[in-house]
């Protein structure tokens, strides 16, 4: 086991941690889960909310932050039941991205996951999140001003389902 310097300082502040030590600063990369749930060929994607502070009024994936302890397939599943009332009982990794502007937002990391199968109905259960959801073809998804512009790629993989 290592010893912590004595002027090492650890600062946690809502879901960021900063660690300062010998005069040089670190901040831990954010994991996220992220959903896109597809149906009868159409994404389910939600308009985030004009007050948000990570990418106001874009459309985005449903998901959210890793929380102390959670694996991030736990957090997919308690994000989507918090968010839209339902539990994911079929998904697959479908990609890992990291934030394209980590000077603005941080560093963070997204897992994206196809999730096909859920129990329970689709309900915005947080429209301070997301304004509004809907479902979408493909073509209209790509027309759609996106959050992360790697979207469109991940939407051409899965035109089929």
């Amino acid at each position: 086991m290592r010893e912590i310097p004595t002027n090492c300082k650890i600062a946690v502040s809502g879901e960021a941690l900063e660690i300062t030590a010998n005069g040089i600063w670190f901040e831990m990369t954010k994991i996220c889960a992220a959903a896109m749930l597809v149906r009868d060929s159409k994404i389910l994607l939600g308009k985030r909310a004009p007050g948000q502070l990570l990418y106001p009024d874009v459309w985005d994936l449903p998901g959210g932050h890793l929380e102390a302890g959670e694996s991030v397939d736990q957090a997919l599943i308690r994000e989507l039941m918090e968010e839209l009332g339902i539990v994911p009982t079929r998904f697959v990794p479908l990609g890992k991205f990291d934030e394209l502007n980590p000077e603005k937002y941080g560093a963070q990391q997204y897992h994206v996951y196809l999730v096909t199968e859920w129990s329970g109905l689709i309900v915005n259960r947080q429209p301070h999140e997301h304004s509004e959801i809907r479902w979408v073809s493909l073509e209209t998804a790509h027309q759609l001003e996106l959050a992360d512009p790697r979207y469109p790629g991940l939407f051409r993989r899965i035109g089929s389902f």
